[in-house]
């Protein structure tokens, strides 16, 4: 069946635009509030008012026209931020009224800030810059209308190609100097020398078509002139009535009225308008020129970019002729132009990524448990084999709009790749490739193969658990004094008493910092930044190791002597010794007298008895003892898998460390000696991208792991120390 035209359709283009923020611009008023207190107080500050939307369809670089559902628009209970070109740090002041009225979003707030940011937009708009608003509205659902179908939108029929924002919610307004409505003029009405107009030449100058306004819209539009209007009868001034009008009479005229302001305002206006149309001053005029070629610059920049959105933000951001954008976009469609491309486009960052990961030699089996399959075929392609630092930092500027020098990688080049990620980052709210980004996740996982790749005893002696902070967390070990007695002829049971044993532990942060500096970008040398995680890795996992073993060597109190502690010639390791421990172990009771029945798992020894230890678990048959030359069985072949931790080496400089020492633990999940926590479920080390020092051209991340280690139960470990 043939598709019918005016049926919305959800293109995948359009669905992935949802995630992408719209920009709404609208005529902005200016008002000085009335002061309420002295010099400082909140009743000084500026207030504003606007139309921020009218209804109607937008060009905010989609490709298409976009209208916003006003039914489906979330304004929010709260206020919202008013900022500096959508900077979260560039703060303005804040709304106080948002709402839909009459079919247009109307907007008032107060310049609420204390910065650099708002001095500068009401001096500015003093002096007669025409700021204009934008309004970022976070578009959740999209519906697209192809080429001649028609819907009805905020009581409007429209006609495709357009795309209908259905759900959206309203996050921040901005001051910028030009919105997403090219057509759009915002003039101030606080002191701008903006002149006096008529309500067709104020639509027209707004950028409204007087005949598409519903009767709803005209009539908040023009409450909207009539409240500017107001604004410039307490404005005008005698600067302005002299600049503005030329007639003698009218100069003599001010002479006699010289003490009434708004008189000598009104008279100005007359004159202005004695030949049917409004005078300006040079300054206006000129300010309106540039506007007008600015807005028809920007158009055109969108036109031309419509596919390239990382051009389009770089060339409107750093005011790029239309034909230097032009050329921008011609490069980088060339096959030959720097950067990763194929037949079906830019490839994706987690298949650069798996480049990267195996250039220095992630494992295939780790990468598989990451990434997609279409993601490891596509690192494939031949463009994507030896990539290094040079093609990643070409890649994201490439992909911004910029052209990747061929050849040597220079300050220049690094500092246009970092401008060229920021404006990735800017330009839609989210980017599918970022320096930042794909280091850390290729860091992360060369150190969590380092990390896990270190042979530690922790998980065979030690029981791991989560928590939720960095509190001071208790274990408790309930014990019954009862034991399954007889039932008597009445039915009893007896009562039990429970006893508690509290084991106190805490977490505690270690880590470091890891930089990429600029000796190594240009020397284009991944392994080496890629060395650095490697050995944090490996670091994280001796770190744990050793705070595991330093426990366990300082719990001076945690031994007790013929309980859970023994010395002596013959407690150095061997058969009979391993014999005695394993015997020693059976015969413990907890506190109520009763056996503990735990039976001992791990042998636990330093590097010096690692020879016997494995002797003792691996061989089948030993020496006789008795002098006849007949091997009597080994009564612990295979019994006790030896661990053997380096840190319990005298060599390590821990206190109390002896080679000869060696332990014999339990099971950890029946009960466990020591105890070692972790943040919410974090069980191996992070990395996160941080700022670099600006005086610095280069890039660094953290890496931190928290942990917790404290010993728990003395019935669930033997220390034999070896000697006397």
């Amino acid at each position: 069946m043939p598709k019918t035209r005016n049926k919305a359709r959800r293109s995948s283009r359009k669905v992935r635009a949802v995630r992408r923020a719209l920009s709404m611009s609208g005529p902005l008023t200016f008002t000085a509030a009335a002061s309420t207190g002295g010099e400082g107080e909140s009743g000084d500050a500026p207030r504003f008012s606007m139309v921020a939307y009218t209804g109607g369809a937008m060009n905010v670089g989609w490709g298409d026209p976009v209208v916003i559902d006003f039914a489906g628009l979330d304004l929010g209970s709260k206020s919202r931020p008013v900022l500096r070109d959508h900077y979260p740090s560039q703060v303005v002041g804040h709304t106080e009224s948002v709402k839909v009225d009459n079919g247009s979003l109307l907007i008032a707030g107060v310049v609420s800030g204390a910065g650099e940011a708002a001095r500068e937009v009401v001096e500015s708009s003093r002096r007669g810059f025409p700021w204009q608003a934008s309004v970022g509205v976070s578009a959740a659902s999209v519906e697209h209308f192809d080429a001649g179908a028609k819907v009805s939108v905020n009581g409007r029929s429209f006609t495709g190609p357009i795309d209908v924002v259905r759900r959206g919610s309203l996050s921040e307004v901005s001051f910028v100097a030009l919105g997403a409505d090219d057509g759009t003029v915002a003039v101030a009405a606080a002191k701008t020398g903006v002149t006096a107009m008529n309500f067709s030449e104020w639509l027209k100058a707004k950028g409204f078509n007087e005949d598409d306004l519903t009767k709803a819209q005209r009539t908040t539009l023009l409450n909207a002139f009539n409240a500017e209007q107001a604004a410039d009868d307490e404005g005008d001034d005698d600067a302005e009535a002299s600049a503005e009008g030329d007639d003698e009479d009218d100069e003599s005229t001010d002479d006699e009225g010289e003490g009434d302001g708004a008189a000598k305002a009104s008279r100005v206006r007359a004159n202005q308008r004695r030949d049917g149309r409004p005078r300006v001053s040079a300054t206006t005029q000129e300010l309106r020129r540039r506007e007008v070629e600015e807005t028809s610059r920007i158009a055109k920049v969108r036109q031309i970019c419509r596919r390239h959105p990382g051009i389009e933000a770089m060339a409107i951001e750093q005011g790029w002729t239309v034909e230097r954008a032009e050329l921008e976009v011609l490069r980088a469609q060339r096959p030959g132009s720097p950067g990763v491309r194929s037949g079906g486009g830019d490839v994706t960052a987690a298949a650069i990524e798996v480049s990267l990961c195996r250039s220095v030699g992630v494992s295939a089996k780790a990468l598989e448990e990451s990434y997609r399959a279409q993601d490891l075929e596509a690192a494939d392609r031949p463009e994507l084999r030896n990539f290094g630092l040079h093609a990643l930092f070409a890649e994201v500027t490439r992909r911004a709009g910029g052209t990747p020098r061929h050849g040597r990688m220079g300050d220049e080049d690094i500092r246009a790749a970092f401008n060229a990620d920021r404006v990735l980052q800017a330009s839609s709210g989210f980017s599918t490739i970022s320096l930042s980004g794909i280091l850390s996740n290729v860091a992360n996982k060369v150190l969590l193969e380092a990390y896990e790749a270190v042979g530690s005893v922790v998980s065979l002696i030690a029981h791991e658990r989560d928590v939720n902070d960095f509190k001071e967390v208790s274990a408790l070990r309930l014990i019954t004094d009862a034991s399954f007695d007889e039932v008597g002829p009445g039915g009893e049971l007896k009562h039990a008493t429970l006893t508690e044993q509290e084991f106190a532990n805490r977490l505690n942060t270690y880590g470091q910092i890891v930089s990429l500096d600029r000796k190594t970008i240009i020397n284009d040398d991944l392994d080496a930044f890629l060395t650095l995680p490697k050995q944090m890795g490996m670091r994280a996992a001796a770190r744990r190791e050793r705070l595991v073993i330093t426990a366990l060597l300082g719990a001076g109190a945690f031994f007790t002597d013929d309980v859970n502690s023994f010395d002596g010639a013959d407690t150095a390791l061997s058969i009979d010794s391993l014999a005695f421990a394993e015997q020693k172990f059976g015969e413990r009771v907890d506190p109520t007298g009763e056996p503990v029945l735990m039976k001992p798992s791990v042998l636990l020894v330093a590097p010096a008895n690692k020879t016997m230890a494995k002797r003792i678990y691996n061989s089948e048959f030993v020496a006789s003892v008795d002098g006849a030359n007949v091997p009597e069985k080994n009564p612990f072949a295979g019994t006790f898998p030896p661990a053997v931790s380096a840190y319990l080496s005298e060599a390590v400089n821990i206190a109390n460390a002896n080679n000869l020492t060696w332990y014999l633990f339990g099971d950890p999940k029946m009960a466990a000696a020591i105890e070692v926590l972790y943040l919410r479920g974090k069980r191996t080390p992070t990395i996160e991208s941080g700022e670099v020092d600006f005086n610095k051209l280069g890039m660094q991340w953290r890496s931190y792991f928290d942990l917790g280690v404290a010993m728990q139960d003395p019935l669930a470990v033997i220390r034999m120390k070896g000697e006397a």
